[in-house]
């Protein structure tokens, strides 16, 4: 298991606002040149409309942490995007967007399956997460959970990330929390 705390977390800047990688696949893979299979971030839109990048040859899903987004593809069809509901879109699309919001992205080559879902945790409730053959990465969109692994044992706070490489994860939420699931299959 890999824990990427938010305090380890670099953020640049994009033309709309802010994004914050959490993993990039393989993990040598530069983002510029376009050679990763698959990428984690969260981004932030801090202006009232953007443009997003062109990412031909990729898929994307964009789930909204925080506010609400219409996001226009093509300039024919327009989504009224709601928080913790993903959507998925071609990356070589032309997209444009109103609306400021904070946002967790997976990009991803059309021979990667991705899927995102949310984990919703009240304070004290505890669940499992089986990994079989999947890649799954975990990420704190609220709250704090404590996750137990073998004999190991960490505390996640908001923004942290987990990269889980064993086969059984137990997760004790310590308040009402919300954590993203992404699963990745090749």
């Amino acid at each position: 298991m890999q824990i990427i705390k938010q305090d380890q977390q670099q953020t640049a800047n994009w033309s709309g606002g802010t994004t914050t990688p959490l993993f990039i696949f393989p993990v040598d893979a530069d983002y510029a040149k376009r050679d990763f299979l698959f990428r984690i971030s969260t981004a932030t839109v801090e202006t009232a409309t953007s443009s997003f990048t062109d990412l031909k040859g990729y898929q994307r899903i964009i789930m909204l942490l925080q506010g609400k987004l219409s996001i226009t593809h093509n300039n024919e069809v327009t989504h009224h995007l709601q928080p913790l509901i993903p959507h998925l879109f071609d990356g070589a699309w032309k997209t444009t967007a109103v609306g400021r919001v904070t946002d967790f992205n997976v990009m991803f080559k059309p021979e990667v399956k991705a899927h995102v879902d949310v984990v919703l945790l009240s304070a004290k409730q505890s669940t499992q997460i089986l990994r079989s053959t999947d890649f799954i990465y975990l990420y704190v969109a609220k709250g704090e959970i404590t996750i137990r692994q073998n004999q190991q044992t960490n505390n996640l706070h908001e923004k942290d990330f987990v990269v889980l490489d064993g086969e059984l994860l137990h997760l004790d939420a310590k308040a009402d929390s919300i954590i993203i699931k992404v699963t990745i299959q090749f």
